[in-house]
C-alpha cells in the first residue's frame, strides 16, 4: 500500500482499488453510510465524475450531492456529479463508453450486459456489500452478475402497484373493489373491464412511451406473465419470440385500442 501511494493511478484503477472506500461502481451507488469514515489515502489527487438520473424527491437529490463533496474533501479527490433526465441517462452513457468523461454511473438491469466490455469487475466490492446485508435476493444475483462477474454493485430496487380508482372499479362490476388486497384477475379479466370504462368515457391510462420506470414495470410483468423473457436461464437462448407471447402480444395490441387511452405511447417523465 506504501509504494500505491506514491504513485499516480489511473482511472480504472482508482475504481477497482478505491471503490471499497467510496461505495461507488460503474453500475450505480452504494447507500450513503459509505461515505463516512476515514477515506483512503491511496487515491488522493484523482479526479472522478459520476452520472446520475435526478431524483424525484429534490431533497435526496441535494443530500447525496453533498455527501459526495464531503466524501471528496476528505479524500483529497475533486468529485464532479451530474444529474439527467431519466430518458437521457442511457444515451448519455452510450457516448460516454465511447468518449469517456465519466467514470461511475447509474445503470439499471441489463444495461450492464449491454456494456459489458466497458464496466469494471467490481465482485469483490459487490460480495462485500451484499454479506453487509444479509445476502443478494435470487432475482439480483441473476440481474447483477453478467458471466458470474459482478460489473457493480446493487444499491435500490424500485417496487411497482397499479393504482385505481375505486369508484371506477365499482361501476365496472370488479369484485372487492375497496381492497386493492382482495381483486384478483387475469390480463385479460383486467382489459375487459378497462374495455368497459373506455366505453363510458374513461379509458385506463398507461405510460408507454421511452421512460427507465412505468412503461417497462408495466411490460415486463405482461412479457414474463406470457412465458417470455430475453434470455433464457442458460444466459445465452433467446426466449422472447415464443408463440404463446406472439399471441398475448396480439391481444394486448387490440386491448390498447379498446380499453386505453391511446395517447399513452408518448407519455414519459415530463408528462
Amino acid at each position: 500500500m506504501e509504494k500505491k501511494t506514491r504513485r499516480k493511478l489511473s482511472r480504472r484503477e482508482f475504481i477497482t482499488t478505491g471503490a471499497a472506500g467510496l461505495g461507488v461502481a460503474a453500475l450505480g451507488t452504494l447507500p450513503r453510510q459509505v461515505f463516512g469514515g476515514q477515506a483512503p489515502a491511496v487515491i488522493k489527487g484523482t479526479k472522478l465524475a459520476i452520472l446520475q438520473a435526478t431524483y424525484f424527491i429534490a431533497p435526496a437529490q441535494d443530500l447525496f450531492r453533498k455527501q459526495v463533496e464531503e466524501w471528496g474533501k476528505m479524500a483529497g479527490v475533486t468529485m464532479a456529479v451530474d444529474f439527467l433526465n431519466w430518458p437521457d441517462l442511457q444515451p448519455k452513457i452510450a457516448a460516454a463508453v465511447q468518449a469517456g468523461g465519466v467514470d461511475i454511473m447509474d445503470l439499471w438491469p441489463g444495461w450492464n450486459f449491454l456494456y459489458r466490455n466497458s464496466l469494471v469487475d467490481l465482485s469483490k466490492e459487490a460480495e462485500e456489500v451484499g454479506k453487509r446485508g444479509g445476502g443478494f435476493e435470487p432475482y439480483v444475483l441473476n440481474s447483477g452478475k453478467v458471466a458470474g462477474k459482478w460489473l457493480g454493485i446493487p444499491n435500490g430496487y424500485s417496487n411497482a402497484s397499479m393504482a385505481y380508482r375505486i369508484s371506477w372499479f365499482k361501476e365496472a362490476g370488479v369484485a372487492n373493489a375497496d381492497d386493492g388486497n382482495k381483486i384478483d384477475m387475469t390480463w385479460a379479466e383486467y382489459f375487459a373491464v378497462a374495455k368497459k370504462m373506455k366505453a363510458k368515457g374513461k379509458p385506463f391510462g398507461q405510460a408507454l412511451g421511452h421512460s427507465t420506470g412505468d412503461p417497462p414495470g408495466f411490460c415486463y410483468p405482461y412479457m414474463w406473465s406470457n412465458g417470455a423473457m430475453e434470455l433464457s436461464k442458460d444466459g445465452k437462448s433467446i426466449s422472447f419470440n415464443k408463440p404463446e407471447f406472439v399471441d398475448a402480444m396480439k391481444k394486448f395490441v387490440q386491448a390498447w385500442k379498446d380499453g386505453y387511452d391511446e395517447t399513452g405511447t408518448s407519455w414519459d417523465d415530463s408528462n
